[in-house]
């Protein structure tokens, strides 16, 4: 039940409002576009480490959710800086200097090779968008793991351990 809300919030993230083409937005708009791409990733995140947490044995689950959150980060720094190694060759092969980024009075080629190079920025990110996307639809659905019994009243409650002894 959990795996369309899962597409539904990568959607969000990879909806691709950011990069549309046209009038300039107003501060609502772009604002509007963070929310939406802050709900993609919301909706994403829990369904895909209450998967995960079903998938392994009991044993090893803070292995498996610490190999979740590692390949995260890494994932989120490769992507930064691949999407900011190709934002950076366009704008130097295109000649834009450092001093033009940014400015308000920049000239119209700067503009236009810095629009270039956000665009082959934000096709990159799609392509990478669609391929996890399509990782995720060839995903095995695995039911959830049943939750182990509650012990009874009646059962005995199980011995506590001895303590170590302190170092020397």
């Amino acid at each position: 039940p959990g795996r369309p809300w899962g597409l539904v919030g990568r959607r969000g993230v990879g909806a691709g409002r950011p990069a549309r083409v046209g009038r300039p937005p107003g501060g609502s708009e772009v604002v509007g576009d963070f929310v939406l791409c802050g709900l993609g990733t919301g909706l994403g995140q829990p369904l895909y480490q209450n998967a995960l947490m079903s998938a392994v044995h009991l044993s090893v689950i803070g292995v498996a959710s610490s190999q979740l959150q590692f390949w995260r980060q890494m994932g989120a720094t490769a992507s930064a800086a691949l999407l900011g190694t190709i934002l950076s060759h366009r704008l130097l092969s295109a000649g834009v200097s450092e001093s033009e980024i940014g400015q308000v009075g920049a000239s119209l080629s700067a503009r236009l090779a810095i629009s270039a190079a956000l665009h082959d920025a934000s096709l990159v990110a799609t392509g990478l968008i669609l391929l996890a996307l399509m990782a995720s639809l060839f995903m095995p659905t695995l039911p959830p793991r049943r939750p182990l019994p509650l012990p009874s009243s009646d059962s005995p409650s199980p011995p506590i351990p001895p303590r170590l002894p302190p170092a020397p």
